[in-house]
């Protein structure tokens, strides 16, 4: 997995002549995976298959230090070249309890030259105020269930053969990030803190040519046109 945010806080220690003090590691800092993942067929033939994925993104959040995932900011990168459609949160827990600073997407255009292909700045967040109506345990497979996801979407590739790697990471000025809820009274505020961020392999997309599409270069002299020989031709 990458990292992709980092928190600040090594262990460290006091040495003196007289007396060592030992103190103690501080607990691993929580952490929420990103990843995406296919929903449908990776391989797909240019002429005979619609060039789209199903894909989702998903949330992994660490068990024991926390209770759940409170706010999400993700990028989806991918390498098409294609303008990709908006995101759709997961109906059943995402979208009726992630309805603050919610974001399907947009197209990451931060670009001076143009347009990019990746979807950046997909957010959503519970309200945090509102602590009888929030969803706990979200992404913990001590909670609700891991890997949860997050949103749906399908991406188009373009008729041009080859592997396409679609993930999740930080994209053209946009950060990605995480706020999970603290342990205890979430009467008291703060009741959520910042997680580090990792991030999954995601996948691979592979389009291979229509059949019987393959290109002969003609260019060998044995093969060049002369006097009192026919012309080769290829058939493609």
């Amino acid at each position: 997995m990458t990292r992709t945010s980092n928190r600040l806080g090594a262990p460290f220690g006091l040495t003196c002549p007289l007396l060592v003090v030992a103190l103690a590691s501080p607990a691993m800092p929580q952490n929420v995976t990103y990843n995406a993942e296919p929903t449908s067929e990776t391989t797909l033939e240019v002429g005979v298959d619609p060039l789209e994925v199903g894909y989702a993104v998903t949330a992994t959040v660490s068990d024991g230090d926390n209770q759940g995932l409170a706010l999400y900011a993700v990028n989806l990168l991918t390498d098409t070249t294609l303008i990709q459609s908006l995101t759709v949160q997961e109906p059943t827990l995402i979208a009726p309890s992630f309805t603050v600073v919610q974001s399907d997407g947009t197209p990451d255009d931060l670009d001076a030259g143009g347009f990019d292909d990746d979807l950046a700045l997909i957010s959503g967040s519970q309200d945090v105020f509102d602590v009888p109506g929030l969803l706990l345990g979200v992404g913990q497979a001590g909670g609700l269930g891991a890997p949860q996801i997050l949103i749906t979407g399908t991406l188009v590739f373009p008729a041009i053969p080859g592997t396409y790697h679609i993930h999740t990471g930080p994209g053209q000025g946009a950060a990605q990030d995480a706020n999970v809820f603290k342990l205890g009274d979430l009467t008291q505020y703060p009741n959520v803190e910042q997680a580090d961020v990792l991030d999954g392999p995601g996948f691979e997309v592979t389009i291979i040519p229509e059949p019987g599409s393959f290109v002969v270069l003609c260019c060998l002299a044995g093969l060049a046109k002369r006097p009192g020989r026919r012309r080769v031709a290829a058939a493609c």
